[in-house]
């Protein structure tokens, strides 16, 4: 199991809000989970 972090930032306005993404890259059927916290919309 190997499992990728990667740090970087939106530009929203003048605000930039942290983003982490993680991904685990293990074998067998492929996958995708999004999980986080929920917003009201989506950009």
């Amino acid at each position: 199991m190997a499992l990728a972090r990667v740090y970087t930032q939106a530009l929203i306005g003048i605000h930039a809000p942290e983003i982490r993404v993680e991904v685990d890259l293990a074998r067998g059927m492929p996958g995708f989970t999004m999980v986080g916290m929920r917003v009201g919309r989506c950009d």
